[in-house]
């Protein structure tokens, strides 16, 4: 798997970019960009044709057949490293493999005036060599084994992932400030098209979770599965293999006498997410394995065809309560009599382990439709076709309740012939079942639009975000594996730095909710959008005492005064700043650092070619030694002392 990332100018880094994935910045140009591509040996350059930003002497090539130019070795960066063309403007690309390989590397890029080039492959020089106004301003890759690169299927998913961004740009996040960032951030291909696995590990060991990393916001934990000899298999992923918050990637070591041993065949069922607070990731991240037992297209040898329909189902669950909803379960059709929470070390005749179907912040599969449609199978639809869902009535973990002016949204959309409800208050069963018969649904960001889960193909999702500087990854996933007509809206009037939790959010007739309205052909008078101003020194307020507890405080804490600015500019002016226009300290540290960190690679670099000499020599000098002249002439060199 190849990933990279790109730099584009006054916008800044895009997020990691798996192949096929394709980005345009319209009016940015490419500036710089790193691979990570473990398996392979890739190298990659950009350049620019305008004389006082070359980085290096044309060779000969003819104008008009770029395929003629050559790129100088040195030019070319490694895997892992990142090709930094600062403060300049690309125009070109070259990506190469620098050793003979089965797989083939195909690029192309978007120019600022004549948009996608054709593709090229394995060294081929990619862009523009004459118009300086012609710059990139897109880029997307992809590999593929060298003898299939024609195949039509290729190409066509090279299209899909251009259409996809192109739609998350045009059409779902028409409706907020950073179209840009948002777009890119939500069109990251995350579908696994492999088929999902399920490992028997025989004998296995489960754990009980235990708290090895308080840092992070809720904790990382230890625990899970591992095998006889204590080597760990499975826990609970959140972003790929990296510790994040709430990860469970080992186990730890206990004695023999602390092990319970059952003479038992179970599946391994993950991490249960205990209490309301957690309901969100419950409905996901508990969830994520179940897919196996409704899947009956799943291959199993006759042992684990009878575990999957008739084994218990080991959890382990997080420490800070016992206590959990077992209704998810019961739509599956799972009876509660075959889940159990492990509270030791326990040592089974077999584990089976189901792959996760959805991985909180980078994968989802297919499959794991599979766990939401076998629930939607289990309850009647509700005849409310337009729904609007409200989290006024919620209070947080700690009390708190973080929204402010809920109510105007709640009168706007009920004049509209919405029927609003405050999810929290109603049994799942009937969650579901609203969600399941509506056809148009509005509510805020989070564990409510999370519910868009249980919507069909099709519904129209209106997602009313929280957070100006958040990207709620998990909700992008299930957009698109829902497969669900969703428009992002900015109705919020947040002027101070937040983030998606433990924050404080003001919500009102923005004037992106107002493009959305008119967009969307739905009528309201002058009145009905203008903002109560009195409501700002109430959000201030609540923001002070929010953010003087040190543990909130924490969510916001990489913030600096220019995030403030910007946040201000955005919410009261509605300009957007960037922050390449202006000089902070940070930028001019970044920038330090990045020069620093460049002289290093120069004199890394430097070593390396004379260790390359060294090494050289030290090969000749051992050639000469075991030559047969200099054998022969030994007494010779005795003679002279020499």
């Amino acid at each position: 798997m190849i990933t990279c990332r790109y730099r584009f100018k006054e916008v800044g880094w895009t997020t990691r970019r798996n192949e096929y994935d394709a980005v345009i910045c319209e009016g940015n140009s490419l500036m710089a960009f790193s691979f990570d591509a473990p398996d392979m040996k890739l190298e990659y350059m950009i350049g620019s044709i305008k004389p006082d930003e070359q980085l290096e002497e044309f060779k000969s090539f003819d104008k008009n057949d770029i395929s003629g130019l050559k790129i100088a070795d040195e030019n070319y960066k490694k895997t892992g490293s990142v090709f930094r063309f600062e403060d300049k403007t690309g125009y070109y690309i070259s990506i190469r493999i620098k050793e003979e390989e089965s797989r083939s590397i195909c690029y192309r890029v978007y120019l600022n005036k004549t948009g996608w080039t054709d593709f090229a492959s394995d060294g081929t020089v990619c862009g523009e060599l004459k118009d300086v106004d012609n710059y990139i301003t897109g880029i997307q890759f992809f590999s593929a084994p060298k003898d299939s690169l024609d195949q039509e299927d290729i190409l066509k998913r090279a299209d899909e992932r251009v259409k996809v961004f192109n739609d998350h740009l045009d059409n779902s996040f028409l409706y907020i400030g950073s179209k840009f960032r948002n777009a890119e951030k939500s069109s990251i291909n995350s579908r696994i098209e492999r088929d999902l696995e399920v490992k028997t590990v025989d004998k296995g060991l489960i754990l009980p979770l235990k708290t090895i990393d308080t840092d992070s916001r809720d904790g990382i934990f230890a625990g899970g599965v591992c095998d006889e000899n204590g080597s760990f298999v499975a826990g609970l992923k959140r972003k790929f293999d990296k510790q994040t918050n709430m990860t469970v990637l080992e186990g730890y070591e206990v004695n023999d006498s602390e092990i319970e041993y059952v003479d038992e065949d179970v599946i391994f069922g993950g991490v249960i997410f205990p209490g309301n607070r957690r309901f969100g990731h419950m409905m996901i991240e508990t969830m994520s394995r179940l897919w196996y037992l409704v899947d009956d297209q799943a291959e199993t040898s006759d042992s684990n065809e009878n575990t999957r329909k008739n084994g218990r189902i080991a959890f382990v669950i997080l420490p800070e309560s016992d206590e959990y909803n077992d209704t998810f379960f019961r739509l599956l059709g799972i009876n509660p009599g075959r889940i159990m929470v492990i509270k030791k070390p326990t040592r089974f005749r077999s584990v089976v382990i189901p792959e996760q179907s959805f991985i909180l912040f980078s994968d989802y599969h297919d499959k794991c439709n599979l766990i939401y449609d076998k629930m939607l199978s289990s309850v009647q639809e509700k005849s409310d076709e337009k729904l609007y869902l409200t989290r006024r009535s919620f209070t947080r973990y700690d009390g708190a309740n973080d929204g402010l002016n809920e109510e105007y949204l709640e009168e706007f959309f009920k004049r509209r012939g919405f029927t609003v409800i405050s999810p929290e208050q109603h049994p799942i069963e009937d969650q579901i079942a609203y969600m399941k018969g509506a056809r148009e649904v509005v509510c805020s960001e989070g564990t409510l639009s999370h519910l868009g889960l249980f919507c069909k193909p099709g519904t129209k999702l209106t997602i009313l975000r929280r957070s100006i500087n958040s990207y709620l990854v998990p909700q992008y996933m299930i957009d698109e594996m829902r497969r669900l007509d969703v428009s992002y809206v900015d109705a919020l009037y947040n002027f101070l730095p937040d983030s998606h939790v433990d924050s404080v959010f003001l919500f009102g007739p923005s004037t992106c909710f107002i493009e959305y309205l008119k967009a969307k052909g739905i009528s309201y008078t002058e009145d009905e959008v203008q903002m109560d101003k009195s409501l700002l020194y109430d959000y201030l307020i609540k923001y002070t005492e929010n953010f003087s507890d040190p543990q909130r405080f924490r969510s916001i804490s990489k913030y600096d005064i220019f995030d403030l600015i910007v946040t201000l500019n955005k919410v009261l002016r509605g300009e957007y700043l960037s922050r390449f226009d202006y000089g902070t300290k940070q930028y001019e540290l970044n920038a330090e650092n990045r020069e620093l960190l460049k002289r290093i690679e120069d004199l890394e670099n430097k070593l390396e070619k004379t260790q390359e000499k060294l090494n050289k020599s030290e090969k000749e000098r051992k050639e000469v030694l075991n030559s047969k002249s200099w054998k022969i002439t030994k007494p010779l060199r005795k003679l002279t002392g020499k």
